[in-house]
């Protein structure tokens, strides 16, 4: 028996919070499972301290599975979770329970899966919305609301008190950054930990989205003195072009592209509910409402020799975030413009993507001394490789540094 968690496009949880997850369970052996209604198997979880591996709380609630499972079944269930009583990181463990007997993962670990979270307090944004605009257009006939301006209340990772963010509305984005007041702060602690203050740093950011990473770094890193951002979406990128407002205006240069083999212009897929989840790649809207448009597109390597042109006693941070195309991307990127890059954060998707020259990304990943899938462990680029050979839509970022 083993179970798959079905992705989730945000890791953000309030203390105490219930939500559902979509898990697969599936039986892989050659002979039916079959259980009693007096003592059935269920769908449970545990939450674990991902440094220690200790448990915060185990023993979750229970889902029921359904009837028995046939040979070689698969079959999703929701899956009830109760956020733990604890802030910060936290891995999500589904199993499953035979109550009165055992669980499955103290017999066989490789029947469970595992979900890195982090849990944020419930009532302590940083965010506040101007409603005034929102109480106009409520019911408005003629105009629809697309986006949001917030103001941040205190000091924090998005800005001082008293500054502004744009950010367009989705149901997955947009209630994360609320309720941490922040976007992806894990990777703000990975630059944290490998930049040198003592040297100076440009950040690429390929798939800018509405600039977050690239705004955060800048208020948090005063060393890094130039940003180049490349978004292909039209709203997203007005947004990203306000947002890095709050750094030096000659600090920051933009592209509204896409960066792929080529130039040229191709149909882009946006989901519907996910304004992070925007893409070249089809296989990016899986099982997801979306609709299409058209984007520019610009051939990476070429953008990179001509557009990035980094001093001579500067560092490259990278940080591609494309939904499947950043494969193609880095293996396009030149080595005179890669050798450059003294950290990299790259988001690996199993999912199905364009052909890419599987050699020169090898080439790029071994350029790096130090490797970690998800941040946690330590990776060859054999076991990079192997990741991005699943096709369950499973995804980690890609850490690099030198």
């Amino acid at each position: 028996m083993r179970l798959t968690m079905e992705p989730q496009r945000t890791g953000l949880r309030s203390l105490g919070e219930w939500f559902e997850v979509a898990v697969a369970i599936h039986n892989g052996a050659d002979a039916d499972l079959s259980w009693s209604d007096e003592t059935p198997v269920r769908l449970s979880y545990h939450w674990i301290d991902p440094a220690s591996g200790t448990s915060i709380h185990h023993d979750g609630v229970r889902t029921a599975v359904g009837a028995n499972m046939p040979a070689g079944e698969k079959r999703w269930v929701l899956m009830r979770v109760q956020a733990p009583s604890v802030t910060g990181l936290a891995v999500l463990r589904a199993c499953l329970v035979h109550d009165g007997h055992f669980w499955f993962d103290e017999i066989a670990p490789e029947s469970a899966c595992d979900f890195l979270m982090r849990i944020v307090p419930s009532s302590t944004s940083q965010l506040t919305r101007h409603s005034g605009a929102l109480d106009v257009l409520a019911g408005h006939d003629r105009l629809s609301l697309s986006g949001c301006l917030l103001s941040l209340t205190i000091d924090g990772a998005l800005g001082r008190a008293g500054e502004s963010l744009l950010m367009p509305l989705d149901s997955v984005m947009f209630p994360a950054i609320i309720a941490s007041s922040g976007w992806q702060l894990e990777e703000l602690e990975f630059l944290s930990t490998r930049l040198n203050p003592a040297r100076t740093y440009e950040i690429l950011d390929i798939g800018a989205n509405v600039g977050l990473f690239s705004r955060q770094a800048g208020l948090r890193f005063p060393n890094i003195a130039a940003f180049y951002c490349v978004e292909p979406d039209a709203r997203n990128y007005r947004a990203l072009r306000y947002n890095m407002m709050a750094l030096p205006r000659d600090a920051c240069r933009f592209w509204n592209v896409a960066l792929a083999h080529d130039d040229s212009e191709k149909e882009f897929f946006r989901d519907n509910d996910n304004m992070g989840n925007y893409s070249l790649n089809p296989d990016a809207m899986r099982g997801r409402p979306f609709h299409t448009t058209r984007v520019r597109t610009l051939a990476a390597g070429r953008w990179m020799r001509e557009c990035v042109k980094p001093k001579a006693d500067v560092d490259l941070i990278w940080k591609s975030d494309t939904q499947g195309y950043d494969e193609l991307i880095v293996s396009l990127a030149p080595m005179e413009i890669w050798s450059r890059l003294a950290v990299a954060i790259v988001e690996l998707w199993r999912i199905r993507k364009p052909d890419f020259d599987i050699a020169a990304f090898r080439q790029r990943i071994d350029d790096f001394p130090n490797r970690s899938i998800g941040g946690t462990n330590v990776s060859s680029t054999d076991e990079v490789l192997d990741y991005l050979s699943g096709d369950d839509w499973r995804h980690e970022d890609l850490y690099l540094w030198r």
